[in-house]
């Protein structure tokens, strides 16, 4: 059965540990910046065997990658459903399961600055191939493990994004309709703000949408106008 003692974990939250490169996430991190998503990082070294990750993936359910690591850099991603995939087929568990975990590992995951925007990392997200489109994220800060970032996040992130830009928007309209025409060039800043993260989120092969609070429709995605027999989103 296994014990766990070697499955590690980065935090955003601060580490004491002398000579560890730092691993924290700035106070001041820009709230448009990947790393003011990062979570914490379930860890493991190259040469622990599958059966070990297999039986933390089954023991803690919530947890559904780890990042394997050599001094805190990552050399490799292990999503817990690639993982069953593989020892689910033929002889698949008989082939791997006492194999180290560097056999079956995305040894090339996405890996992004702390700093990078979130709707760049977005894009490029979902320009990955179908079959890794949903793979976490590894933050990296100063070459080192900042943490990993769940692609459900990032979108959820990008949506509510979305909607507080359309109620600023409409907040700026109401109110320059009674001011002078200079004060127009806000409303001019926030559209095309709204433009471009609205092309990052028609990118998305899937169909989103986002209401007010009284559950108005007040927006959606290329994806979801289709589906919905409509020409705007």
């Amino acid at each position: 059965k296994y014990r766990g003692p070697r499955i590690g974990q980065l935090s955003t939250r601060p580490i004491p540990t002398g000579e560890q490169p730092s691993m924290t996430l700035s106070p001041t991190a820009s709230m448009n910046r990947i790393g003011y998503l990062c979570e914490k990082a379930h860890t493991v070294p190259p040469e622990e065997v599958i059966t070990s990750v297999k039986a933390f993936f089954d023991e803690n359910k919530p947890v559904s990658a780890v990042v394997v690591t050599e001094g805190f850099k990552p050399v490799g991603l292990i999503m817990n459903i690639h993982l069953n995939f593989k020892l689910s087929q033929r002889y698949g568990f008989s082939l791997f399961a006492k194999k180290p975990v560097s056999e079956i590992m995305d040894a090339s995951p996405m890996m992004v600055c702390h700093d990078e925007s979130i709707a760049n990392v977005a894009d490029r997200a979902m320009q990955r191939k179908s079959s890794n489109l949903y793979d976490h994220i590894i933050v990296l800060k100063n070459g080192y493990l900042n943490g990993i970032v769940p692609v459900r996040t990032i979108l959820n992130s990008l949506v509510k994004s979305q909607r507080d830009r359309t109620d600023i928007l409409e907040r700026y309209t109401t109110k320059l309709e009674q001011e002078d025409f200079e004060k127009k060039k806000a409303i001019t800043a926030l559209e095309e703000s709204e433009r471009m993260l609205q092309l990052v989120i028609d990118s998305i092969p899937h169909a989103i949408f986002w209401k007010d609070r009284d559950s108005v429709y007040m927006g959606c995605n290329r994806k979801f106008a289709e589906g919905a027999g409509i020409e705007h989103t």
